[in-house]
């Protein structure tokens, strides 16, 4: 009897260090910070995140649409359509892009015009308006490069990219502030999201 009771106690023992060793180890697995607005707002979108270590190192979004390689700094602002910024999207009063900010925005639709109708139409305001073409994916898009006054001494330079295969169009825009000390890595990170963007449907 006695051989039974010490058989118990000592399985009890057993039972209960297991489980206080599970519960130490799960706290120390660290949580990503959640961000409810972001999370609100990208589920039906994925975003992979790189597996290296090196803080610049790119990131991926994904989504039904399109896909493209981006600098880890970019963070969502919001899913549909897609709004991306490296200042977590807090603009300055009116709307204005901060210093150092650049801003992303891609949008899918069906084209129903002409594509040049649908830029003459969205570029209306656009000032030292320059047009070219760029590749994504294969694919000839229109390249618009332009200034727009958002408010008194507030101009942003902004760059317009428009692909359209079969009915389908991709929009794609992006704009930081006018003669901005970081243009030049600004300009080369959204060329390296073009090179390396995905498009699909």
């Amino acid at each position: 009897m006695n051989k039974k009771k010490t058989f118990i106690v000592i399985a009890l023992a057993v039972v209960v260090l297991v489980v206080l060793g599970v519960v130490a180890f799960g706290n120390k697995v660290a949580k990503a910070p959640e961000n409810s607005a972001a999370t609100s707002s990208v589920s039906s979108n994925t975003v992979t995140q790189s597996t290296t270590t090196a803080a610049s190192a790119p990131e991926s979004y994904s989504n039904g649409s399109f896909s493209f390689s981006h600098p880890a700094s970019w963070s969502i602002v919001s899913a549909r359509p897609l709004l991306m910024t490296n200042f977590n999207g807090q603009y300055k009063a009116g709307g204005v892009i901060p210093a150092n900010g650049i801003q992303l925005a891609v949008a899918t639709t069906t084209a129903y015009g002409s594509v040049q109708d649908i830029i003459a139409t969205e570029l209306m305001s656009a000032t030292h308006l320059t047009t070219s073409t760029v590749t994504v994916d294969n694919v000839s898009c229109a390249k618009e490069a332009y200034q727009v006054n958002y408010a008194p001494g507030a101009i942003a330079q902004n760059i317009s990219v428009y692909c359209s295969r079969g009915t389908a169009l991709w929009k794609i825009y992006f704009s930081y502030p006018a003669n901005d000390p970081a243009e030049a890595v600004d300009v080369s990170d959204f060329n390296g999201v073009l090179g390396s963007m995905k498009l699909s449907g």
